[in-house]
């Protein structure tokens, strides 16, 4: 889903006029923690891929642990548009992992109806970073419920954390693109 954001964002802030020289202008503090939680928080679906599969048991903690980094960029960065709206996104889906032990719930009809129907398999042979919901699920209204239709190139199940989320970086890339950054 993210990808379709970046993609959609981008092309709006060109057609408005933005540019990417504009966007690499402005300074983002910290930025080296939100390259680490992203890092963190893809290593253990990598993992077998990389051949660390022992990583894969880890991927709840890896999981919680990588909202720490990011959420340290966000503090430093939390004055430009768009961040406190991505800090919220990451927030309503931080809430359903935690309740989880480290692993966003995943609605089964949501995959089902995104034509995502091997990964309700996948979920219940058992994932590093998602689980699917069942009747002790905490917190599942926040989970991955909702769901881009097969039709959509990027078919997903997406949260409603997904989608604040998807706001906070069209509004942040818009601003980027758009502005120049504040003399110094």
């Amino acid at each position: 889903m993210f990808t379709g954001v970046l993609m959609l964002s981008f092309l709006v802030a060109v057609v408005r006029g933005g540019s990417f020289g504009r966007m690499a202008r402005h300074p983002f503090p910290r930025a080296e923690w939100l390259v680490v939680g992203l890092i963190v928080q893809m290593l253990p679906a990598f993992a077998p891929r990389l051949g660390l599969p022992g990583l894969v048991a880890w991927g709840p903690y890896l999981h919680l642990l990588s909202y720490l980094p990011l959420a340290y960029f966000l503090m430093g960065n939390r004055r430009k548009p768009g961040i406190m709206t991505i800090a919220l996104g990451m927030m309503l889906n931080l809430l359903p992992i935690t309740a989880n032990g480290g692993k966003m719930p995943v609605s089964a009809a949501a995959l089902q109806a995104a034509g995502l129907p091997d990964w309700v398999e996948a979920l219940a042979a058992g994932h590093a970073t998602h689980t699917l919901i069942n009747e002790t699920t905490g917190l599942a209204f926040l989970g991955d419920v909702l769901y881009l239709p097969r039709q959509y190139p990027l078919a997903a199940a997406i949260s409603i954390g997904d989608i604040v989320l998807a706001i906070g970086i069209f509004v942040l890339i818009q601003h980027l693109m758009l502005r120049e950054p504040a003399a110094q």
